[in-house]
């Protein structure tokens, strides 16, 4: 019924709640005489080199709103008083800097007294909820080249053995990415769309666990980067570095001996300033970032696609009749070479070559209106270690030429329009589109044509693709090894492609010196672009066809939908500052999806009759939630202050979930399909968190948090057995039946530098335990002809990590020298142990064991030159300096990486093939990748990398 109101609901909040939220601070206090005290009325504050400024009210109040990130310096003034300047005053978004400042009466004219505000204040008053802001200068001083790397030693934070971040136990896709109040989530996985070079960056605010109804569509926390503006003058850098692995584990990696200074290599570059003819009113920013890193795992070129093995008894042939190098060359009759065709040469397997673009002009014709376009660029090409569950890197290790690569293509676009209608009022109103591209596959473009006339491209023409035994890969797989291909490609392929156009208008208003109030909302429409299949090739023809169901109706793989949902969210806010130190935050948001999709709710009553019918098919329905925020800090000392936040938060389901399997393709039942559901409600957590931060010396605070995380709702396969009596029909569908909660504290420990002083650090603790329902359809089951269903069972996460402690320390002289390191320890993850019963009769409890504990050093080493205005750096970082071995994934009988039960248990097992290696050594591996079968060097993290560079700044 309220489908009708949207529109409606929409154009009102497009005309009152006009804010960009999240994007600024702001700055406020009061300005009293200096003898009595008393609040001095109109006294002119003005932050210099800026058009914003405020006039304090009757009592010496004052609000500068919408300041952006960042160092200024304020000047206040009021007549018959010496003029104060207050210096080194940082801005950071969500934040109030106060300043509090008495001027003294002056009956002549003196020259302005300084002072010195806090660079960045170790206690805030205003933090009621855990958030971290991390300013361009940290970014810059740390061993680090992501942005990513920064946000993952905040606490709270955990890497998983894939990469990806999770914020207090929860899963990688529940965090909500910003750039400049624009969200760049990928509709399809929730994941964060494009990347964001840290020489872009102006500063990045991680808010861990709760935070306020500004910000939706997220379980676990939210990360919102602000860009940098140009400035009144003209700056620019060049930043350049290459490197390798240098590393005394030979036994282990191989080839890593092997030294090219221009292995990992980044190019950086940025340019900033006003525009020619405009004065400062027309001002832009540019960067860019260009790196290509070959990574440490080799393979060798052995074999090419056009090899193909057979198998007589035990004995391996490569390609005995000498199969053309490619369809034009069968075609003409050109024959091949008996063999394999490769060169032997080494070739990188993991590598990734990515380009990132911004670009940021600002136009100010008034000081009461700013409008704004930002552009980001993300275009990259990278061949996995793993994808769809499968080793990429041991699979095509000696056929490179047949492994995958994922190609992809990311834009965002956003304009901004920000008028401030007084000194208390502002709005902002931004408009956005976010593109993004991603191809699976060998090639990332084929050519298809409609040989049939049906209206369907099903042929691809033209096509370097080559064809594999029975269009099975596992035809490749030398035995015993189970995984080694000789020749053939990988033939799936996978193409996401999305569109999404946002409006985001918000409103804020000092409406009281205690209250600030924001309201707002945004609307998304997606334009979501899907297609996955695995090629067949017609031995008949000779030609490569996308398995359409006319192909191949009895089990295809094809794929496809173009769906368009549309998202919405409004909220209420008022931060009240009821007295000097006590705020209280508290907050009402809503949020709005439909998915404008079928699903159908009696899966498992219509498996006779055919699931995909149209009379079994509905509508799904438009989901509305509303979540309560609550924040408040209060003092308990001069340098002590107390913080408690409790919310619920939602989060939509991934498209991908909600759209999979759209033709509610059964297979028959040959296989087990799984169905997706249109009609899934959001994930839904509620959180507690109550923290403390204390203050013990000018340059040293302690931040303690306590927090608890109750998840329900989250998406999960569960199978279903259904259909006649005489006759089991099984699949699994996706559900909201899965829970998880976490537990623990967070303790952070600051010390910056000292006036005069060379060293700052901090320390980042986190204990947590979480648990959840294992990803297991089968232990989620349920018999529709019985009732019976199994019982719900929770286990430790798999990226769980009960301990971990993140240290950083940098030693520096400004514009002289620095030194910085990053050291890690951490717990590792949850697996679930497995020996085969000849060894130990038992089966073990899911995610019962642990991997090992990881350590890891990152240091950097940096010597600064000054020439006239040109600031000139040397600098070398090294990764993993102690070369350690991490253990990211680990053999399920042993715990470890480099050893398997199976060497002892099936000793024997390779004999044949070392045999035919050595009877036939042209054609096959060397034997040491079977002796080193099992020491997996692909479950490390790289070995020790040590990287020079230099920088250039004007």
């Amino acid at each position: 019924m309220l489908r009708p109101i949207l529109p409606v609901l929409l154009a009102l909040t497009f005309f009152t709640s006009l804010l960009l939220a999240g994007t600024t601070g702001k700055i406020a206090g009061r300005i009293t005489d200096g003898e009595s005290g008393e609040g001095l009325p109109g006294a002119n504050v003005q932050i210099e080199g800026t058009s914003l400024g405020a006039a304090t009210d009757v009592d010496g109040n004052y609000t500068i709103l919408n300041v952006p990130p960042g160092l200024y310096t304020v000047s206040i003034s009021f007549i018959g008083y010496q003029t104060t300047r207050v210096r080194d005053v940082r801005v950071n978004v969500d934040f109030t800097a106060r300043i509090d400042q008495q001027l003294n009466a002056s009956a002549v004219e003196m020259a302005a007294v300084e002072v010195f505000g806090e660079r960045n204040p170790l206690v805030r008053q205003d933090l009621t909820n855990t958030l971290v802001a991390v300013t361009s200068d940290k970014i810059e001083s740390l061993p680090v080249d992501q942005i990513r790397d920064v946000i993952s030693l905040q606490a709270g934070i955990i890497e998983g053995n894939d990469g990806a971040l999770h914020i207090r136990g929860g899963r990688s896709n529940e965090v909500a990415y910003q750039v400049n109040g624009i969200g760049i989530n990928n509709p399809f996985s929730s994941g964060q769309a494009v990347g964001l070079a840290t020489n872009a960056v102006q500063e990045v605010s991680v808010s861990t666990g709760t935070f306020s109804a500004e910000y939706g569509d997220a379980l676990s926390g939210v990360i919102n980067f602000v860009t940098k503006d140009g400035g009144q003058d003209y700056h620019g850098s060049f930043k350049l570095w290459s490197g390798d692995h240098f590393s005394s584990r030979e036994d282990i990696f191989f080839n890593i001996d092997e030294r090219d200074v221009f292995n990992n290599s980044r190019a950086e570059w940025t340019l900033s300033g006003p525009l020619p003819l405009f004065g400062d009113k027309l001002t832009f920013f540019t960067s860019g970032v260009r790196q290509q890193d070959d990574g440490h795992l080799y393979g060798i070129d052995i074999y090419k696609p056009n090899d193909w093995p057979f198998f007589d008894s035990e004995d391996v042939l490569i390609d005995p009749g000498g199969i053309p190098a490619s369809i034009e060359d069968a075609i003409a009759g050109i024959p091949g070479t008996p063999g394999a065709d490769g060169d032997r040469s080494l070739v990188p397997m993991v590598t990734r070559d990515n380009l990132n673009v911004t670009g940021k002009v600002t136009f100010k014709p008034t000081n009461t209106f700013k409008l704004t376009y930002d552009l980001i660029l993300d275009d990259g090409e990278r061949s996995p270690r793993t994808s769809r569950g499968v080793n990429m890197f041991r699979r095509w290790r000696f056929t490179p030429d047949g492994r995958p690569r994922v190609f992809s293509n990311n834009t965002s676009h956003s304009v901004g329009l920000t008028h401030t209608l007084n000194n208390k009022t502002f709005y902002t109103l931004k408009f956005g589109v976010n593109l993004t591209r991603r191809t699976e596959g060998v090639f990332e473009n084929i050519t298809t044509a409609d040989r049939d006339n049906d209206g369907l491209a099903e042929t691809v023409v033209g096509s370097d693709y080559f064809p594999i035994r029975d269009n099975d890969i596992s035809q490749h797989e030398i035995p015993p090894t189970n995984i080694f291909v000789a020749g053939g490609m990988d033939l799936f392929r996978q193409k996401r492609k999305s569109r999404t156009l946002s409006a985001k208008l918000d409103f804020v208003s000092q409406v009281l010196p205690s209250h600030e109030i924001k309201f707002g909302g945004e609307f998304k429409k997606h334009d979501l672009d899907f297609e996955e299949f695995t090629l067949l090739f017609d031995f008949n023809d000779g030609t490569f066809k996308i398995p359409f169901p006319a192909l191949d109706p009895d089990f295809t793989g094809y794929q496809a939908y173009d769906r368009n949902p549309v998202q919405a969210s409004f909220y209420i806010l008022d931060k009240m500052e009821l007295a000097k130190r006590f705020i209280l935050n508290a907050g009402l948001r809503y949020e709005y999806l439909d998915t404008r999709a079928v699903f159908n709710p009696d899966l498992q009553g219509t498996v006779d009759a055919g699931v995909e019918s149209p009379e079994f098919l509905e509508s799904a329905s438009a989901k509305h939630r509303i979540s309560p925020r609550l924040s408040l800090s209060f003092p308990i000392t001069d340098q002590g202050i107390i913080r408690f936040s409790y919310g619920f938060f939602y989060q939509n389901p991934t498209f991908l979930n909600i759209y999979r399997n759209p033709r509610f393709e059964d297979f028959d039942f040959r296989s087990t399909p799984t169905f997706g559901n249109a009609d899934l409600e959001p994930e839904r957590s509620i959180q507690y968190e109550m923290g403390l931060q204390q203050q013990f010396t000018d340059d040293f605070k302690v931040d303690l948090t306590v927090f608890y995380k109750d998840v329900n709702n989250l998406l999960q396969n569960r199978r279903v057995i259904a259909g006649d009596v005489a006759l089991d029909k099984e699949f699994n569908v996706v559900t909201n039946i899965s829970y998880a909660n976490v537990r623990g504290f967070t303790l952070a420990l600051l010390k910056r530098p000292s006036p005069g002083g060379i060293f700052s650090g901090t320390l980042d603790y986190t204990f947590q335990v979480g648990e959840g329902a294992f990803d297991d359809p089968l232990k989620l089951a349920v018999d529709t002809r019985t009732g019976r269903q199994s019982e719900q069972e929770f286990v430790p996460l798999d990226f769980d990590r009960t301990h971990t402690l993140n240290a950083t320390a940098t030693l520096s002289k400004r514009r002289n020298w620095a030194i910085s390191a990053i050291g890690n320890l951490q717990s590792g993850t949850p697996y679930t142990p497995s020996v085969p019963s000849s060894v130990q009769a038992v089966q073990f409890d899911v995610n019962s064991g642990r991997r090992p504990f990881i350590t890891n050093l990152d240091v950097k080493l940096e010597k600064f030159f000054q020439v006239q205005t040109t600031r000139l750096s040397v600098f070398m970082q090294l990764e993993n300096v102690l070369d350690s071995k991490i253990e990211r994934r680990v053999h399920l009988n042993t715990g470890r990486s480099l050893n398997s039960l199976n060497e002892s248990t099936q000793p024997t097992l390779f004999n044949n093939l070392r045999e035919t290696i050595a009877a036939d050594p042209s054609n096959f591996f060397p034997v040491q990748f079977l002796d080193d079968f099992y020491q997996r060097e692909d479950f490390l993290s790289p070995p020790r990398e040590i990287r020079w560079g230099l920088t250039f700044e004007f």
